[in-house]
């Protein structure tokens, strides 16, 4: 994509962690869009927030504290996500959707 020296090596590092969450990202936002689209707009935002919260919380942790540099900052992303994808496919699971899911027949 153009990088070179410590731009390549560090663009490389999140992009290979961050290439792992690509289902979560696709899935979630699906998954979310659907909420909101059938009127659960409230509740798509809270999960959107707790995953932006985790997300502050962990970065900072995983860069510094645990010393991860740029691999803590996609693993933090990875992390968020995972757990975005997890409340929305909770919501849907627990009956809470407006449809009903699995197989017909």
């Amino acid at each position: 994509m153009g990088g070179s020296g410590n731009v390549l090596r560090y663009g490389s590092d999140y992009f290979k962690i961050w290439s792992w969450e690509i289902f979560f990202n696709i899935f979630g936002l699906a998954a979310n869009g659907l909420i909101r689209t059938e009127g659960g707009i409230k509740q798509a935002m809270k999960y959107t927030m707790v995953s932006v919260a985790l997300n502050a919380i962990l970065a900072p942790v995983l860069i510094h504290v645990v010393g991860w540099g740029i691999k803590g900052a996609a693993l933090a992303s990875k992390i968020a996500m995972a757990s975005y994808t997890f409340l929305t496919v909770r919501y849907f699971l627990i009956g809470k959707a407006s449809f009903k899911q699995g197989k017909s027949g």
